[in-house]
């Protein structure tokens, strides 16, 4: 028995490895600016506290806005209430490999991220040490979702 459960595991890794390799390669592929150049709308912000998740915050579309250029120019739009003015930061970035660096136009770093796109790249995840957000592409045509 003990013959057979081995060979079972080794054709079980087999299988997997050949099934899960392509996708590991396709996840593993460096993101370019030219890559996530476009507007993101986050949806979700998960805190994290001490690695572990401490709350979510679900924004309504709109909300806050990431603009990404291919020349490495970023900005950040939060559009929180009907009675508090609209915020905007602006800055540069710099990718290697999956890290992502947002530095302010005054040269501090605003976040340093471990970004992942998913659901063939309408889905960005960043995340660092206190949180994990959750943006979704805006189509090019679609200035901003709300009215």
């Amino acid at each position: 028995m003990f013959t057979r459960l081995t060979y079972a595991h080794i054709y079980l890794m087999v299988c997997l490895a050949a099934l899960c390799g392509p996708l590991t390669i396709l996840a593993s592929a460096p993101i370019s600016a030219e890559i996530i150049a476009g507007t993101w709308d986050c949806v979700t912000m998960i805190a994290l506290e001490n690695g572990k998740h401490s709350g979510t915050v679900r924004f309504n579309p709109g909300n806050i806005m990431y603009t990404y250029r291919a020349d490495d120019s970023w900005q950040m739009e939060t559009n929180l209430t009907k009675t508090h003015d609209k915020a905007r930061i602006n800055g540069s970035f710099k990718l290697h490999g999956s890290e992502l660096i947002l530095t302010k136009e005054d040269g501090s770093v605003y976040g340093d991220f471990h970004i992942e796109l998913k659901d063939d790249g309408k889905t960005l995840i960043m995340q660092n040490e206190g949180e994990i957000i959750s943006a979704s592409r805006i189509p090019p045509t679609v200035k901003n979702p709300v009215n």
